[in-house]
């Protein structure tokens, strides 16, 4: 009896360990992708600012 008790508790460790690796393994994704869209849109920003320098730069 105490063999299967132990089993079972090693399952369900096993189980709530992969569930969190999985969750956090989500959530990093989420992030990363959450980063790479912010990195392009200031990129964007910085790109369209430099353009406006130069044209009141050389504009001047």
């Amino acid at each position: 009896m105490e063999l299967i008790s132990n089993q079972l508790e090693r399952q369900y460790r096993q189980t709530l360990f992969d569930q969190t690796k999985q969750r956090a393994g989500n959530t990093s994704e989420e992030l990363a992708k959450s980063l790479g869209e912010q990195v392009v849109k200031l990129t964007a920003k910085i790109l369209e600012q430099r353009d406006e320098l130069k044209i009141t730069v050389n504009g001047v």
